[in-house]
């Protein structure tokens, strides 16, 4: 976990606070310059928000969970061929 980052934090905070380290560890040891991490910064924090969103989104398309936890759409009655 993050440094400074509340164990009940919610996961894309926890996320976000581990890119955040990364790009400052990268910037603090000279690897990037500052600019470079604060457009990185930007767009990392941006593309995660997106995926979090898409997750949220995904998760309501009607997959269900398989006995070892993997997730399928389910059969429909009137879909003869639902090997996707």
């Amino acid at each position: 976990m993050a440094w400074g980052i509340a164990p009940t934090a919610t996961e894309i905070e926890k996320i976000k606070a581990e890119s955040a380290d990364y790009l400052g560890g990268l910037n603090s040891v000279g690897e990037i310059d500052y600019s470079t991490y604060d457009k990185a910064f930007d767009f990392y924090e941006a593309l995660l928000n997106r995926a979090y969103e898409l997750g949220k989104k995904e998760s309501n398309l009607g997959l269900v969970p398989d006995e070892n936890g993997h997730y399928y759409y389910p059969k429909r009655k009137d879909d003869d061929h639902n090997d996707v």
